[in-house]
Protein backbone atom coordinates (compact mmCIF):
# COMPACT_ATOMS: atom_id res chain seq x y z
CA UNK A 1 0.00 0.00 0.00
CA UNK A 2 1.19 3.51 -0.84
CA UNK A 3 1.78 5.80 2.11
CA UNK A 4 3.10 9.35 2.49
CA UNK A 5 6.28 9.22 4.50
CA UNK A 6 6.58 12.08 6.94
CA UNK A 7 10.34 11.80 6.96
CA UNK A 8 10.76 12.55 3.22
CA UNK A 9 7.52 14.47 2.46
CA UNK A 10 7.14 12.55 -0.79
CA UNK A 11 5.28 9.57 -2.11
CA UNK A 12 7.56 6.66 -2.21
CA UNK A 13 7.81 2.86 -2.14
CA UNK A 14 10.33 1.27 0.21
CA UNK A 15 12.12 -1.74 -1.25
CA UNK A 16 14.56 -3.66 0.96
CA UNK A 17 16.74 -6.26 -0.70
CA UNK A 18 17.62 -9.17 1.65
CA UNK A 19 18.63 -12.80 1.16
CA UNK A 20 15.66 -15.11 0.89
CA UNK A 21 16.43 -16.93 4.12
CA UNK A 22 16.76 -13.64 6.03
CA UNK A 23 13.37 -12.44 4.91
CA UNK A 24 11.72 -15.39 6.59
CA UNK A 25 13.41 -14.74 9.94
CA UNK A 26 13.06 -10.94 10.29
CA UNK A 27 10.16 -8.50 10.48
CA UNK A 28 10.47 -5.07 8.66
CA UNK A 29 8.89 -2.04 10.39
CA UNK A 30 8.18 1.19 8.32
CA UNK A 31 6.97 4.35 10.18
CA UNK A 32 4.17 6.17 8.31
CA UNK A 33 1.79 9.06 9.19
CA UNK A 34 -1.94 8.89 8.61
CA UNK A 35 -2.15 12.75 8.97
CA UNK A 36 -0.24 13.62 5.72
CA UNK A 37 -2.40 15.55 3.12
CA UNK A 38 -3.31 13.96 -0.17
CA UNK A 39 -4.41 15.99 -3.23
CA UNK A 40 -7.38 14.31 -4.82
CA UNK A 41 -8.17 16.93 -7.53
CA UNK A 42 -5.60 19.21 -9.10
CA UNK A 43 -6.60 22.65 -10.51
CA UNK A 44 -7.52 22.60 -14.19
CA UNK A 45 -6.38 24.95 -16.97
CA UNK A 46 -8.73 27.87 -17.62
CA UNK A 47 -9.42 30.04 -20.67
CA UNK A 48 -11.45 33.24 -20.38
CA UNK A 49 -11.92 36.44 -22.35
CA UNK A 50 -10.13 39.57 -21.28
CA UNK A 51 -12.02 41.27 -18.46
CA UNK A 52 -13.93 38.16 -17.43
CA UNK A 53 -13.72 36.23 -14.11
CA UNK A 54 -12.48 32.69 -13.41
CA UNK A 55 -11.56 30.31 -10.55
CA UNK A 56 -8.92 27.67 -9.85
CA UNK A 57 -9.86 24.91 -7.32
CA UNK A 58 -7.90 22.17 -5.57
CA UNK A 59 -9.29 19.23 -3.53
CA UNK A 60 -7.29 17.40 -0.85
CA UNK A 61 -7.72 15.10 2.16
CA UNK A 62 -6.04 15.40 5.52
CA UNK A 63 -6.40 16.93 8.96
CA UNK A 64 -6.21 20.70 9.56
CA UNK A 65 -5.40 21.46 5.92
CA UNK A 66 -3.99 24.86 4.99
CA UNK A 67 -3.80 26.36 1.47
CA UNK A 68 -1.48 28.84 -0.21
CA UNK A 69 -1.85 29.74 -3.90
CA UNK A 70 1.23 30.57 -5.91
CA UNK A 71 1.83 32.30 -9.26
CA UNK A 72 4.50 31.71 -11.88
CA UNK A 73 4.64 34.67 -14.27
CA UNK A 74 7.83 33.42 -15.87
CA UNK A 75 10.15 34.04 -12.93
CA UNK A 76 9.26 31.01 -10.77
CA UNK A 77 6.43 30.30 -8.32
CA UNK A 78 5.79 32.86 -5.61
CA UNK A 79 3.06 33.22 -3.02
CA UNK A 80 0.21 35.62 -3.88
CA UNK A 81 -2.02 37.57 -1.50
CA UNK A 82 -5.57 38.85 -1.62
CA UNK A 83 -5.82 42.15 -3.43
CA UNK A 84 -6.26 43.51 -6.93
CA UNK A 85 -7.72 40.79 -9.15
CA UNK A 86 -7.06 38.01 -6.59
CA UNK A 87 -9.14 36.71 -3.68
CA UNK A 88 -9.25 33.37 -1.79
CA UNK A 89 -5.46 33.01 -1.97
CA UNK A 90 -5.43 30.93 1.28
CA UNK A 91 -8.50 28.80 0.50
CA UNK A 92 -9.15 25.80 -1.72
CA UNK A 93 -10.47 28.12 -4.49
CA UNK A 94 -8.51 31.02 -6.00
CA UNK A 95 -10.76 33.65 -7.62
CA UNK A 96 -9.64 36.04 -10.38
CA UNK A 97 -11.87 39.04 -11.10
CA UNK A 98 -11.36 40.96 -14.34
CA UNK A 99 -8.45 39.08 -15.86
CA UNK A 100 -6.18 41.34 -17.91
CA UNK A 101 -4.55 40.43 -21.22
CA UNK A 102 -1.00 40.37 -19.80
CA UNK A 103 -2.05 37.53 -17.45
CA UNK A 104 -2.30 35.19 -20.42
CA UNK A 105 0.11 32.24 -19.94
CA UNK A 106 0.42 32.65 -16.14
CA UNK A 107 0.55 29.38 -14.12
CA UNK A 108 -1.14 28.83 -10.76
CA UNK A 109 -0.76 26.05 -8.15
CA UNK A 110 -1.91 25.42 -4.59
CA UNK A 111 0.40 24.28 -1.79
CA UNK A 112 -1.60 22.14 0.66
CA UNK A 113 -0.14 21.78 4.17
CA UNK A 114 -0.61 20.14 7.54
CA UNK A 115 1.75 20.36 10.49
CA UNK A 116 5.24 19.85 9.09
CA UNK A 117 4.02 18.54 5.72
CA UNK A 118 3.41 20.55 2.48
CA UNK A 119 2.44 19.21 -0.93
CA UNK A 120 2.11 21.37 -4.13
CA UNK A 121 -0.55 20.69 -6.72
CA UNK A 122 0.07 20.41 -10.42
CA UNK A 123 0.23 23.84 -12.09
CA UNK A 124 -2.77 25.15 -14.08
CA UNK A 125 -2.39 27.56 -17.02
CA UNK A 126 -4.53 30.65 -17.58
CA UNK A 127 -5.28 31.45 -21.23
CA UNK A 128 -6.75 34.84 -22.10
CA UNK A 129 -9.05 35.00 -25.10
CA UNK A 130 -9.20 38.46 -26.68
CA UNK A 131 -12.66 39.29 -27.91
CA UNK A 132 -12.44 40.25 -31.60
CA UNK A 133 -12.84 43.93 -32.52
CA UNK A 134 -13.36 45.39 -35.99
CA UNK A 135 -11.24 48.54 -35.98
CA UNK A 136 -11.49 49.89 -39.54
CA UNK A 137 -12.54 49.46 -43.12
CA UNK A 138 -10.61 50.77 -46.10
CA UNK A 139 -10.89 52.89 -47.95
CA UNK A 140 -12.77 54.84 -45.24
CA UNK A 141 -12.91 58.08 -47.20
CA UNK A 142 -14.38 61.41 -46.18
CA UNK A 143 -14.04 63.64 -43.14
CA UNK A 144 -12.80 60.87 -40.82
CA UNK A 145 -10.80 57.72 -41.55
CA UNK A 146 -12.58 55.79 -38.79
CA UNK A 147 -16.23 56.89 -38.85
CA UNK A 148 -17.43 54.15 -41.22
CA UNK A 149 -18.64 56.57 -43.91
CA UNK A 150 -17.12 55.93 -47.33
CA UNK A 151 -17.77 56.25 -51.04
CA UNK A 152 -15.73 53.07 -51.67
CA UNK A 153 -18.03 50.11 -52.34
CA UNK A 154 -15.25 47.45 -52.19
CA UNK A 155 -13.81 47.07 -48.71
CA UNK A 156 -10.97 45.61 -46.69
CA UNK A 157 -11.99 44.89 -43.09
CA UNK A 158 -9.39 44.78 -40.30
CA UNK A 159 -9.28 44.32 -36.55
CA UNK A 160 -7.72 42.57 -33.54
CA UNK A 161 -8.31 39.36 -31.56
CA UNK A 162 -6.42 36.64 -29.68
CA UNK A 163 -3.03 35.98 -31.32
CA UNK A 164 -3.23 33.18 -33.93
CA UNK A 165 -7.00 32.86 -33.52
CA UNK A 166 -9.31 31.90 -36.38
CA UNK A 167 -11.56 34.84 -37.20
CA UNK A 168 -14.90 34.61 -38.99
CA UNK A 169 -16.63 37.65 -40.54
CA UNK A 170 -20.35 38.33 -40.87
CA UNK A 171 -22.31 40.98 -42.80
CA UNK A 172 -25.71 41.64 -41.29
CA UNK A 173 -25.31 38.26 -39.46
CA UNK A 174 -24.55 36.42 -42.73
CA UNK A 175 -21.18 34.63 -42.88
CA UNK A 176 -18.91 36.15 -45.52
CA UNK A 177 -15.53 34.51 -44.87
CA UNK A 178 -12.66 33.51 -42.59
CA UNK A 179 -9.17 34.84 -41.87
CA UNK A 180 -6.43 34.25 -39.26
CA UNK A 181 -4.89 36.57 -36.72
CA UNK A 182 -1.11 36.89 -36.65
CA UNK A 183 1.13 36.49 -33.63
CA UNK A 184 0.21 39.94 -32.35
CA UNK A 185 -3.52 39.39 -32.81
CA UNK A 186 -3.94 41.63 -35.88
CA UNK A 187 -6.05 40.38 -38.79
CA UNK A 188 -7.43 41.62 -42.12
CA UNK A 189 -10.17 40.35 -44.40
CA UNK A 190 -10.26 41.15 -48.13
CA UNK A 191 -13.85 41.86 -49.14
CA UNK A 192 -13.02 43.74 -52.33
CA UNK A 193 -14.45 40.94 -54.47
CA UNK A 194 -17.92 42.09 -53.49
CA UNK A 195 -19.31 45.44 -54.69
CA UNK A 196 -21.67 46.88 -52.12
CA UNK A 197 -24.62 49.05 -53.06
CA UNK A 198 -25.27 52.37 -51.33
CA UNK A 199 -26.62 51.81 -47.84
CA UNK A 200 -25.62 50.96 -44.26
CA UNK A 201 -24.12 47.59 -43.28
CA UNK A 202 -23.38 45.96 -39.89
CA UNK A 203 -20.20 43.84 -39.75
CA UNK A 204 -19.37 41.47 -36.86
CA UNK A 205 -16.65 38.90 -36.16
CA UNK A 206 -16.03 35.82 -34.03
CA UNK A 207 -12.67 34.42 -32.94
CA UNK A 208 -11.83 30.87 -31.87
CA UNK A 209 -8.83 29.88 -29.74
CA UNK A 210 -8.12 27.15 -27.18
CA UNK A 211 -11.52 25.64 -27.87
CA UNK A 212 -13.32 28.89 -26.98
CA UNK A 213 -15.20 31.05 -29.47
CA UNK A 214 -16.03 34.66 -28.67
CA UNK A 215 -17.72 37.35 -30.75
CA UNK A 216 -17.56 41.10 -31.07
CA UNK A 217 -19.47 43.05 -28.44
CA UNK A 218 -21.14 45.34 -30.97
CA UNK A 219 -21.26 45.53 -34.78
CA UNK A 220 -19.12 47.90 -36.85
CA UNK A 221 -21.40 50.06 -38.95
CA UNK A 222 -20.37 51.04 -42.49
CA UNK A 223 -22.32 53.47 -44.69
CA UNK A 224 -21.70 53.44 -48.44
CA UNK A 225 -22.54 56.83 -49.96
CA UNK A 226 -21.56 57.73 -53.53
CA UNK A 227 -23.91 60.70 -54.08
CA UNK A 228 -22.32 64.20 -53.97
CA UNK A 229 -24.07 66.83 -51.83
CA UNK A 230 -25.79 69.87 -53.31
CA UNK A 231 -23.69 72.94 -54.04
CA UNK A 232 -23.39 75.28 -51.05
CA UNK A 233 -24.75 78.83 -51.18
CA UNK A 234 -22.75 81.91 -50.21
CA UNK A 235 -25.27 84.20 -48.54
CA UNK A 236 -23.14 87.06 -47.25
CA UNK A 237 -19.64 88.40 -47.26
CA UNK A 238 -17.65 91.19 -48.85
CA UNK A 239 -18.95 91.92 -52.34
CA UNK A 240 -17.43 94.97 -54.02
CA UNK A 241 -14.43 96.97 -52.82
CA UNK A 242 -12.88 96.69 -49.40
CA UNK A 243 -9.55 97.14 -47.66
CA UNK A 244 -10.26 94.15 -45.38
CA UNK A 245 -7.79 91.49 -46.55
CA UNK A 246 -9.42 88.73 -44.45
CA UNK A 247 -13.17 89.06 -45.14
CA UNK A 248 -15.72 86.66 -43.64
CA UNK A 249 -18.22 84.69 -45.76
CA UNK A 250 -21.31 82.83 -44.54
CA UNK A 251 -23.79 80.50 -46.17
CA UNK A 252 -25.57 77.16 -46.13
CA UNK A 253 -24.72 73.61 -47.27
CA UNK A 254 -25.60 70.00 -46.50
CA UNK A 255 -25.80 69.50 -42.69
CA UNK A 256 -22.69 67.95 -41.10
CA UNK A 257 -20.60 68.52 -44.24
CA UNK A 258 -17.31 70.39 -44.58
CA UNK A 259 -17.31 73.58 -46.68
CA UNK A 260 -14.11 74.83 -48.34
CA UNK A 261 -13.71 78.39 -49.62
CA UNK A 262 -11.76 78.84 -52.88
CA UNK A 263 -9.95 81.74 -54.55
CA UNK A 264 -10.29 82.75 -58.21
CA UNK A 265 -8.38 79.73 -59.55
CA UNK A 266 -10.82 77.32 -57.89
CA UNK A 267 -7.93 75.40 -56.34
CA UNK A 268 -6.45 77.66 -53.66
CA UNK A 269 -8.27 76.95 -50.39
CA UNK A 270 -8.88 80.11 -48.35
CA UNK A 271 -10.44 78.32 -45.37
CA UNK A 272 -12.73 75.48 -44.26
CA UNK A 273 -15.56 75.05 -41.76
CA UNK A 274 -17.97 72.36 -40.58
CA UNK A 275 -21.65 73.00 -41.07
CA UNK A 276 -23.94 72.65 -38.10
CA UNK A 277 -27.04 70.47 -37.90
CA UNK A 278 -28.91 73.16 -39.82
CA UNK A 279 -26.31 73.39 -42.57
CA UNK A 280 -25.01 76.86 -41.60
CA UNK A 281 -21.34 77.77 -41.97
CA UNK A 282 -19.01 80.76 -41.62
CA UNK A 283 -15.44 81.11 -42.91
CA UNK A 284 -12.94 83.94 -42.41
CA UNK A 285 -10.66 83.97 -45.43
CA UNK A 286 -6.90 83.78 -45.23
CA UNK A 287 -5.09 86.95 -46.34
CA UNK A 288 -6.10 88.05 -49.85
CA UNK A 289 -3.76 89.97 -52.14
CA UNK A 290 -4.55 93.53 -53.26
CA UNK A 291 -6.48 92.76 -56.45
CA UNK A 292 -9.85 91.39 -57.58
CA UNK A 293 -10.93 87.93 -56.40
CA UNK A 294 -13.79 85.63 -57.40
CA UNK A 295 -14.77 83.54 -54.37
CA UNK A 296 -16.60 80.18 -54.53
CA UNK A 297 -17.32 77.33 -52.09
CA UNK A 298 -17.65 73.54 -52.27
CA UNK A 299 -19.06 71.05 -49.76
CA UNK A 300 -17.75 67.56 -48.93
CA UNK A 301 -20.03 65.06 -47.13
CA UNK A 302 -19.06 62.46 -44.52
CA UNK A 303 -18.25 59.92 -47.23
CA UNK A 304 -15.93 62.29 -49.08
CA UNK A 305 -18.18 63.16 -52.00
CA UNK A 306 -17.57 66.76 -53.19
CA UNK A 307 -20.24 69.07 -54.57
CA UNK A 308 -20.01 71.39 -57.55
CA UNK A 309 -18.98 75.02 -56.92
CA UNK A 310 -21.36 77.49 -55.31
CA UNK A 311 -22.46 80.87 -56.60
CA UNK A 312 -19.62 83.37 -57.11
CA UNK A 313 -18.78 86.31 -54.90
CA UNK A 314 -16.58 89.03 -56.45
CA UNK A 315 -14.45 91.23 -54.24
CA UNK A 316 -11.74 93.83 -54.96
CA UNK A 317 -9.14 94.24 -52.24
CA UNK A 318 -7.58 97.69 -51.96
CA UNK A 319 -4.49 98.62 -49.99
CA UNK A 320 -5.44 99.04 -46.34
CA UNK A 321 -5.35 102.52 -44.85
CA UNK A 322 -2.02 102.93 -43.06
CA UNK A 323 -1.98 103.44 -39.34
CA UNK A 324 -0.34 106.83 -38.76
CA UNK A 325 1.41 107.86 -35.56
CA UNK A 326 0.80 111.53 -34.60
CA UNK A 327 3.97 113.59 -34.24
CA UNK A 328 4.64 115.18 -30.84
CA UNK A 329 3.37 118.72 -30.29
CA UNK A 330 6.05 121.31 -31.17
CA UNK A 331 7.90 123.13 -28.43
CA UNK A 332 8.83 126.44 -30.08
CA UNK A 333 10.37 129.34 -28.14
CA UNK A 334 10.81 133.08 -28.83
CA UNK A 335 14.36 134.38 -29.32
CA UNK A 336 13.97 138.06 -28.42
CA UNK A 337 17.49 138.99 -29.50
CA UNK A 338 17.01 137.83 -33.10
CA UNK A 339 13.27 138.53 -33.04
CA UNK A 340 12.65 134.97 -34.32
CA UNK A 341 11.15 131.61 -33.40
CA UNK A 342 13.51 128.75 -32.43
CA UNK A 343 13.27 125.11 -31.33
CA UNK A 344 12.30 123.61 -34.68
CA UNK A 345 13.28 119.99 -35.45
CA UNK A 346 15.95 119.82 -38.14
CA UNK A 347 14.47 119.09 -41.59
CA UNK A 348 10.99 119.07 -40.09
CA UNK A 349 8.01 120.48 -41.92
CA UNK A 350 5.83 123.04 -40.14
CA UNK A 351 2.75 125.16 -40.71
CA UNK A 352 2.03 128.43 -38.84
CA UNK A 353 -1.53 129.70 -38.64
CA UNK A 354 -2.54 127.25 -41.38
CA UNK A 355 0.00 128.51 -43.90
CA UNK A 356 1.55 126.30 -46.53
CA UNK A 357 4.08 123.95 -44.95
CA UNK A 358 7.74 124.90 -44.93
CA UNK A 359 10.89 122.94 -44.08
CA UNK A 360 13.30 124.05 -41.37
CA UNK A 361 16.96 123.13 -41.91
CA UNK A 362 19.37 122.38 -39.09
CA UNK A 363 19.90 125.39 -36.80
CA UNK A 364 17.49 127.62 -38.74
CA UNK A 365 15.06 130.00 -37.10
CA UNK A 366 11.85 131.60 -38.33
CA UNK A 367 11.34 135.40 -38.16
CA UNK A 368 8.51 136.96 -36.24
CA UNK A 369 6.24 139.01 -38.46
CA UNK A 370 5.12 142.37 -37.11
CA UNK A 371 1.47 141.47 -37.55
CA UNK A 372 1.95 138.65 -35.03
CA UNK A 373 2.94 141.08 -32.29
CA UNK A 374 0.48 140.98 -29.42
CA UNK A 375 -1.26 137.91 -30.83
CA UNK A 376 -1.11 134.09 -30.59
CA UNK A 377 0.09 131.85 -33.39
CA UNK A 378 -0.72 128.18 -34.00
CA UNK A 379 2.27 126.01 -34.92
CA UNK A 380 1.80 122.46 -36.31
CA UNK A 381 4.47 119.95 -37.24
CA UNK A 382 3.39 118.17 -40.45
CA UNK A 383 3.37 114.35 -40.74
CA UNK A 384 4.67 112.49 -43.77
CA UNK A 385 1.27 110.87 -44.46
CA UNK A 386 2.81 107.37 -44.66
CA UNK A 387 3.79 106.58 -41.10
CA UNK A 388 3.12 109.83 -39.27
CA UNK A 389 0.30 112.37 -39.07
CA UNK A 390 0.24 116.07 -38.10
CA UNK A 391 0.96 116.95 -34.53
CA UNK A 392 -1.39 118.75 -32.24
CA UNK A 393 -1.08 122.56 -32.55
CA UNK A 394 1.15 124.51 -30.21
CA UNK A 395 -0.31 127.91 -29.34
CA UNK A 396 2.40 130.51 -28.77
CA UNK A 397 1.71 134.09 -27.61
CA UNK A 398 3.90 136.79 -29.24
CA UNK A 399 4.33 139.89 -26.99
CA UNK A 400 4.17 143.49 -28.28
CA UNK A 401 7.30 145.60 -28.54
CA UNK A 402 7.97 148.00 -25.66
CA UNK A 403 7.85 151.76 -26.28
CA UNK A 404 11.06 153.33 -27.59
CA UNK A 405 13.14 155.11 -24.95
CA UNK A 406 13.25 158.99 -24.80
CA UNK A 407 16.32 161.05 -25.64
CA UNK A 408 17.22 161.48 -22.00
CA UNK A 409 17.22 157.72 -21.56
CA UNK A 410 19.75 156.74 -24.18
CA UNK A 411 22.94 157.72 -25.95
CA UNK A 412 24.04 157.18 -29.48
CA UNK A 413 27.52 155.89 -30.01
CA UNK A 414 29.21 156.46 -33.35
CA UNK A 415 31.09 153.48 -34.65
CA UNK A 416 34.66 154.19 -35.49
CA UNK A 417 35.90 150.68 -35.94
CA UNK A 418 36.46 148.90 -39.24
CA UNK A 419 33.19 148.55 -41.12
CA UNK A 420 31.77 151.71 -39.56
CA UNK A 421 30.16 152.53 -42.87
CA UNK A 422 27.88 149.50 -42.69
CA UNK A 423 24.92 151.72 -41.81
CA UNK A 424 24.59 150.59 -38.17
CA UNK A 425 24.35 152.79 -35.08
CA UNK A 426 24.41 151.56 -31.53
CA UNK A 427 21.83 153.02 -29.13
CA UNK A 428 22.34 152.21 -25.49
CA UNK A 429 20.24 152.70 -22.37
CA UNK A 430 20.91 151.55 -18.87
CA UNK A 431 19.48 148.05 -19.05
CA UNK A 432 18.42 147.44 -22.61
CA UNK A 433 20.13 147.49 -26.00
CA UNK A 434 18.20 148.44 -29.13
CA UNK A 435 18.84 147.94 -32.78
CA UNK A 436 17.61 149.92 -35.75
CA UNK A 437 16.39 147.38 -38.24
CA UNK A 438 14.43 147.34 -41.46
CA UNK A 439 11.82 144.74 -42.41
CA UNK A 440 12.57 141.07 -43.23
CA UNK A 441 12.74 140.38 -46.98
CA UNK A 442 12.42 136.64 -46.77
CA UNK A 443 16.10 136.09 -47.50
CA UNK A 444 17.67 137.94 -44.57
CA UNK A 445 17.50 141.08 -42.53
CA UNK A 446 17.92 144.32 -44.63
CA UNK A 447 19.63 147.16 -42.80
CA UNK A 448 18.99 150.79 -43.90
CA UNK A 449 21.80 152.83 -45.41
CA UNK A 450 22.70 156.41 -44.50
CA UNK A 451 21.03 158.82 -46.96
CA UNK A 452 23.69 161.61 -47.03
CA UNK A 453 21.80 163.70 -44.52
CA UNK A 454 22.95 161.39 -41.73
CA UNK A 455 19.42 160.09 -41.19
CA UNK A 456 17.69 156.84 -42.04
CA UNK A 457 14.12 155.77 -42.57
CA UNK A 458 11.76 152.82 -42.17
CA UNK A 459 13.24 152.01 -38.81
CA UNK A 460 11.78 149.46 -36.37
CA UNK A 461 13.03 149.40 -32.81
CA UNK A 462 12.68 146.41 -30.51
CA UNK A 463 14.00 145.59 -27.10
CA UNK A 464 16.65 142.91 -26.90
CA UNK A 465 17.00 140.49 -24.06
CA UNK A 466 17.56 142.16 -20.70
CA UNK A 467 20.86 141.56 -19.02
Amino acid sequence: MKKILSMFLVLCMVVIMLPAQAMAAHDINVMVSDDAPAITTHPADAAVTVGDNTNFTVAATGIDLRYQWQLNDGSGFKNIEDGGVYSGTTTATLSITGASQEMGGYQYRAVVSTTGISIPSNPAKLTLIVRPVITAVSDDSGISASDGYTNDSTLNISGTSTPNAMVELFEDNIWIGTTSADGSGAWSFDYTGTTLAEGTYAFTASASSSGITVSTVSPFSVTIDRTPPSAPVILSGADGTTSDTTPTFTGTAEPNSVVSLYDTDGATVLGTANTDAGGNWSITSSVLSVESHTITAKAADLAGNVSIASNERTIHITAPTPILTPLPTPSIQIDYVSEALTGFVSDGQYSINGSASFTISYGEVFPIYSQWMGRSVSIVRKGNGTTTSDSSAQTLSIPVRPAAPTNSDYTVEHETTAGANDGKLKVTIADCEYRSLNHYSGFGWIFPRMNGRKTWSRTHTMCAKRR
